[in-house]
């Protein structure tokens, strides 16, 4: 995937709307039925880690896309290695971003 994202302008502005209408979905559903999300989660065993891999897997692609938009002068300031590290590092971010939201009451 990150390979057509590289490749093709399309593929990555497709890329970036599927990732960030997943991620303001994920924040909807938490922020509009947190109690019934944690319940759902405490049923299954494993979700935490289907769930964090889901978290990661939508930052790191949301970064990727959004790299390969910038205009070119920007992303010359960028190496190949550089970018596969800060999208990593966005991925991370976004599942310590969903767990905190998740863990932490709020009153």
């Amino acid at each position: 995937m990150t390979d057509s994202i590289i490749r093709d302008t399309q593929r990555a502005i497709v890329a970036l709307a599927i990732t960030v209408t997943a991620e303001l979905g994920a924040l909807a559903m938490i922020y509009v039925s947190k109690d019934k999300l944690l319940d759902f989660i405490d049923k299954q065993g494993d979700f935490w880690i289907y769930a964090s891999f889901a978290a990661f897997l939508i930052g790191f692609f949301a970064a990727f896309a959004a790299i390969r938009l910038m205009p070119r002068f920007i992303k010359q300031l960028f190496f190949s290695l550089t970018v596969w590290l800060i999208s990593i590092g966005v991925g991370l971010a976004n599942v310590a971003l969903f767990y905190s939201l998740l863990a932490f009451q709020t009153h």
